[in-house]
């Protein structure tokens, strides 16, 4: 085994900078990179295919946590994040999460891949469609809720920290787009966190996991990517107030449809 990690640490290593950066630039936890750098990375274990996306899947919301309590304090830091959300969400993202922690835990399947390629390619979308503001204010009662609840348990099943969902839901209801990046670091925070804490203490480790596994959470990945991603989060904040955002979006879109390619791809072969 640790021959094939050395052999993965160079990728494990540009993926942990790579979801850093892309956290405070985009307000994303950086799963879009990560799951499919641990899916590589577990398979090459000899982990079955479903096994290894779940454990990818919880690894990369485990890195996700420490990257995106260092974006969010650096938005947090230049007033990016909108606290009320915090407040009105919380407890529906808590719900989502566990909801989610529990079907990656008992539903190992390479459905899940699809459902994470499929993920992939509607989130290239919408970075390449023009932005629609279709509200004016957060839903209330009971509305905020189930939107707290739905980006929980979409993120958690995509592996992801919730920008992805949450950034386009935000701008939809009229956050401009630093409030929407720095609001949604944040709640990345909280379902990267709940759900990590969920996995760890209620998640079943496969019988061929690596050593070094709690539950589904590979640890030696996780503490190789975390102090790199950690490091470069603040650098993504930085260049999200310098850089146009047009040509860095477009780049980004080309590379989430190539991975939901490959992706699907792994999942439908037999």
């Amino acid at each position: 085994m640790l021959s094939q990690l050395f052999s993965f640490l160079p990728y494990l290593l540009l993926a942990g900078a790579a979801a850093g950066i892309l956290a405070g630039l985009f307000g994303i936890g950086g799963g879009a990179i990560l799951v499919p750098t641990l899916f590589a990375l577990l398979t090459a274990l000899d982990l079955p295919k479903a096994d290894a996306m779940a454990m990818a899947l919880a690894t990369s919301l485990a890195c996700i946590v420490p990257t995106a309590a260092a974006s969010s304090y650096s938005h947090y830091q230049k007033n990016h994040v909108q606290m009320v959300i915090l407040k009105r969400w919380w407890l529906g993202i808590l719900l989502g999460t566990f909801v989610g922690g529990q079907v990656i835990n008992h539903w190992r399947s390479p459905y899940l891949m699809l459902y994470f390629s499929a993920f992939l390619i509607l989130v290239a979308i919408n970075q390449l469609r023009p932005k629609v503001e279709v509200a004016r204010a957060l839903p209330k009662n009971p509305w905020h809720h189930l939107a707290a609840f739905i980006q929980g348990f979409l993120s958690v099943l995509a592996g992801v920290g919730g920008g992805t969902i949450g950034v386009p839901i935000l701008l939809a209801m009229g956050l401009s787009i630093r409030h929407a990046i720095g609001t949604s670091a944040a709640l990345g925070l909280l379902i990267s966190f709940f759900t990590s804490a969920v996995l760890l203490i209620s998640s079943t480790a496969p019988d061929s996991a690596p050593v070094g596994s709690i539950g589904l959470i590979f640890l030696p990945a996780l503490f190789i990517v975390t102090p790199l991603s950690s490091l470069m989060a603040p650098v993504g904040v930085m260049l999200n107030k310098r850089l146009s955002e047009i040509w860095l979006t477009r780049l980004f879109a080309i590379f989430l449809l190539i991975i939901a390619a490959k992706m699907a791809y792994l999942a439908l072969e037999h």
